[in-house]
């Protein structure tokens, strides 16, 4: 799977979803539309922790940038590999994996 066709899947979400983090198995929604709206936007995905109910943006580029490391990777559903890239790749990792499954990413 390419980044283009996992962005579209990622935006093809009907509902908000309740995931786990891989590593430590902390749960947290993703939704497209934040729950304090200003201005909507396209490219960004909002993620609220259940252990701190307070939300946060995650941007395309910052998917974009663990993607490219990920290619690379042997085994690249590891969160802890992506730390220096964003404070979010544990949520951006979880995301991956719901999404690639076992497909590879190109």
């Amino acid at each position: 799977m390419n980044f283009d066709e996992f962005w579209n899947a990622v935006k093809d979400f009907k509902h908000d979803l309740l995931l786990k983090t891989l590593d430590r198995e902390l749960e947290f929604e993703v939704s497209q539309r934040s729950k304090k709206p200003i201005i909507p936007k396209n490219d960004v995905l909002y993620i609220t922790p259940m252990f701190t109910r307070k939300e946060r943006s995650i941007s395309i580029s910052q998917f974009y940038h663990v993607w490219n490391e990920a290619k690379t990777e042997h085994r690249p559903f590891i969160s802890g590999k992506y730390t220096q890239l964003t404070r979010n790749s544990s949520y951006i990792v979880s995301i991956m994996k719901f999404i690639v499954g076992d497909q590879k990413i190109d």
